[in-house]
């Protein structure tokens, strides 16, 4: 365990690109950056017309056991814990075309979990995260707006704060975050995944919250 803490040491992204090129020879390294919105006084982004004619709305078990059937959704090994995520109370967001589920993401309000860490998320605070687009619907912008509409739903739930954390390796991920206007918390995690196991490795201001299992 001493030398996977090394790892935990690259805190900027000179060091954490050497320490990938290294791992790479044995492992898997990514960083992921944590993100922040500040709802009260949020304004949408100015978006052009969605082409494509979709209802997004909160979904339940019957929709998880439909995206199972689906193969174009990469959720069949995903059917028992997203059943069991709605079970503990964290919340499936889907957008539905012609009653079919074609994006779905996930609301975070209670624990949100992170490989051998987790966050307990304070009141007001929920964290989104697992966002999918089927494959022929990717280009219509369905996360952005999927992410408005969740948005008015999410402040008449008296939330305010949003948190998500998007790996450095996603940048048009990141992109649409930042025009969705989320900022940059200055906190991170580091996943390590090697033969023997994953690991993460907070580190910045958010890092007091982190929990190791």
């Amino acid at each position: 365990m001493d030398l996977i803490a090394r790892f935990a040491e690259a805190i900027n992204t000179r060091h954490y690109r050497g320490l990938k090129r290294h791992v790479g020879r044995i492992g898997w390294l990514e960083k992921i950056e944590l993100l922040s919105l500040d709802l009260h006084c949020w304004q949408p982004p100015p978006l052009p017309r969605m082409r494509m004619e979709v209802d997004f709305g909160f979904g339940g078990e019957a929709d998880v056991r439909a995206m199972a059937r689906d193969s174009g959704l990469d959720v069949q090994r995903q059917e028992a814990l997203y059943l069991e995520k709605l079970r503990r109370g964290d919340l499936l967001y889907v957008g539905k075309r012609r009653e079919e589920v074609v994006f779905y993401l996930w609301v975070i309000t209670g624990r949100k979990d992170m490989i051998n860490h987790f966050m307990l998320l304070e009141e007001g605070e929920f964290a989104v995260e697992r966002s999918f687009t089927k494959e022929e619907c990717r280009g219509h912008g369905l996360y952005p707006y999927g992410f408005i509409a969740l948005i008015d739903e999410a402040k008449g739930r008296g939330l305010h704060c949003c948190l998500t954390d998007i790996a450095l390796h996603n940048p048009p991920m990141l992109n649409t975050a930042r025009r969705l206007g989320f900022e940059r918390t200055d906190s991170f995690y580091l996943w390590l995944r090697h033969p023997f196991g994953q690991y993460t490795f907070p580190r910045g201001p958010l890092a007091a919250r982190f929990i190791p299992k």
